[in-house]
């Protein structure tokens, strides 16, 4: 398809800035969803960053063959440059901004442009695709404002508008970008949150169209903003201008938007970008001066958000958050990465330590003890005897953190690991962390000749009368009694009385003596499908107990059998009581025909 053509002296319905920088490769095709997909009235306002690459001379040379397309060079340096100077010699009523590497949909700007007119609206939102080398993604699609079209919103009115504060899915009315006196900064990342944040909130009436407007390509490379993101420049610039934006809805008073950005920055976006920075381990490159920088501005966005929504969050992103904001860069990758095989034992309990004089909830400092010291020891693989000395030095820690019944939390590997410290005994400390890990997993349910037979597996040194129990919620203990008894040869068979277990949960428990260490602690559970298996009638399903991290507790509740007698016997109570009461009207309406005879 061919757009319509144009010349120099037409007005255009639609400009487009495009500001370029060594985008080569891709350019060419940017220019032809532009030029020959588009069906409205254009100019394309091609404004060079200094590129090296043919970026400039592609332009020059579909500019000698398409008036539409104006080459201009940019007066200042950088991309907010680039689109600033553009937009400022645009000279249609409506205006709109893409990168020179993404593509512009067919029908596109025709879709905004109606919907635009309809209401002389000051701007259109779109949706749109960010495409992978092997995926797609559609951000917009569990977002609200994007589940219908609509006309004459604001962003009071409707606050998930803030989730998008790209600049390349919109239209804006020329006058309204003009009068408003709104410029991309020039920072070396995230120049569009801020321009996008004031547009939002200056905008009388915002329309929103269900068609997808863009496409972002998510390119690899050294240039590209994805390779960009993980640089300490990068985040640094991601940092303030999103703490100046959250200054800008602040200022609104508006509560309900005011909590948008602060789930926006925690969930999304904040949590999003520590993570892609922490995963590059682009800290360790820092100067000390540029860490103390990074600490400075995340810790007050962290701090600007209201404490309920930081008390709202999953362990992993509050932990995660609060390391960073306290400068415990390792330890905040270490958790937020889950590769907590790799981090110093020593380093991560005196940085909880610290946590827990700052005054820290403990629950939370045990999980995270857990998570990057407990967990990974009694999961290793290999014999981690260097751990031995952190873990003593840190035994008041311990000691504070676990009492009994938190230790009686513990999986078997970590209370052993944590009852041998308390007592300070340096001997056993040392076989346990040579040996392999005391385990113990409940793999699954089969319904044999003599019944429900549970499946236990151990690995690790054997214990002296090991014991398993149910335990249910209401305290109520069933022992399980052994089937098949196979150590180093095989699983532990268990009886499991489905049929005598009331409907509730139970915590499915070990207790054992392993090398003078008593152990009382919850067993693992294998995955099962979120809806559970019916095993003997009733239907199992597992869960995590309070406190836990994995799946410890089983659900017994009714079978399809006991369910279909459920809901029988509602519907024949239903149908008995609609019954008695057209009896009891029909009875009625009888004593009031004999009174008035």
């Amino acid at each position: 398809m061919s757009g319509p053509t144009a010349t120099p002296d037409a007005t255009p319905e639609v400009s487009v800035v495009l500001p370029v920088h060594d985008v080569g490769p891709w350019l060419r095709e940017c220019l032809s969803s532009l030029l020959d997909d588009q069906d409205v009235a254009l100019e394309v306002i091609a404004v060079d960053d200094a590129s090296t690459d043919d970026s400039l001379h592609i332009l020059r040379q579909r500019a000698a063959h398409d008036p539409r397309l104006r080459v201009e060079r940019n007066p200042g340096r950088g991309g907010a440059e680039a689109r600033n100077h553009g937009a400022r010699l645009a000279r249609a009523p409506y205006l709109a901004f893409v990168d020179g590497d993404d593509l512009v949909p067919r029908g596109a700007y025709r879709a905004m442009l109606d919907s635009a007119r309809r209401n002389d609206a000051d701007m259109v939102v779109g949706s749109y695709l960010k495409f992978f080398p092997n995926r797609t993604w559609r951000p917009t699609r569990t977002w609200a404002a994007w589940q219908s079209d609509r006309d004459d919103v604001t962003l009071a009115e409707e606050p998930s508008l803030l989730r998008n504060r790209a600049c390349w899915n919109r239209l804006f009315r020329t006058d309204f970008w003009a009068a408003s006196g709104i410029t991309f900064p020039t920072v070396p990342r995230s120049n569009d949150v801020v321009p996008m944040t004031r547009a939002l909130l200056e905008a009388k009436r915002i329309n929103v169209v269900t068609d997808t407007v863009y496409l972002y390509r998510a390119r690899p490379g050294a240039t590209s903003m994805t390779a960009r993101a993980h640089g300490t420049a990068s985040f640094l610039s991601y940092l303030r201008q999103e703490l100046e934006s959250f200054r800008l809805t602040c200022a609104t008073g508006d509560r309900e938007l005011r909590a948008l950005h602060e789930s926006l920055f925690l969930v999304a976006d904040g949590w999003v970008h520590l993570r892609t920075f922490l995963a590059a381990d682009g800290f360790h490159a820092c100067t000390p001066d540029e860490l103390a920088e990074l600490q400075q501005a995340f810790g007050a966005l962290h701090d600007a958000m209201a404490p309920e929504t930081v008390l709202g969050l999953g362990r992993e992103q509050a932990w995660g958050l609060a390391l960073a904001s306290a400068g415990e860069w390792e330890l905040a990758r270490q958790l937020v990465l889950a590769r907590a095989g790799r981090c110093d034992a020593g380093a991560a309990l005196a940085a909880v330590g610290r946590r827990v004089a700052e005054g820290v909830d403990l629950e939370e400092a045990r999980f995270v003890t857990r998570a990057l010291v407990l967990g990974p020891i009694g999961r290793r693989s290999e014999p981690a005897p260097e751990a031995a000395a952190p873990l003593l030095a840190h035994r008041t820690l311990l000691a504070t953190l676990y009492d009994e019944p938190d230790l009686r939390q513990l999986l078997p590997p970590e209370q052993q690991l944590v009852r041998v410290v308390l007592d300070a005994d340096e001997e056993r400390l040392a076989r346990i962390l040579v040996d392999t890990p005391l385990r113990f997993a409940f793999r699954r349910v089969t319904l044999e000749e003599s019944g429900p037979v549970a499946r236990v597996v151990h690995l690790g040194p054997a214990g002296s009368e090991v014991a398993f129990v149910l335990v249910g919620d209401d305290g109520r203990r069933v022992p399980l009694e052994p089937v098949d008894v196979r150590w180093g040869d095989g699983p532990m068979m268990l009886a499991l009385p489905v049929r005598s277990l009331r409907r509730r949960g139970w915590n499915l428990r070990v207790e054992t003596v392993i090398d003078g260490t008593p152990i009382d602690a919850p067993v693992p559970l294998s995955p099962l499908a979120p809806e559970g298996r019916v095993v003997d009638g009733r239907r199992l399903r597992y869960t995590r107990a309070p406190g836990q991290v994995d799946a410890t507790r089983i659900v017994v509740g009714p079978g399809p059998v006991q369910r279909a007698a459920v809901r029988a016997g509602r519907k024949a109570r239903r149908t008995a009581r609609r019954v008695v009461d057209r009896a009891a009207r029909a009875g009625r309406d009888v004593g009031r025909d004999v009174g008035s005879g």
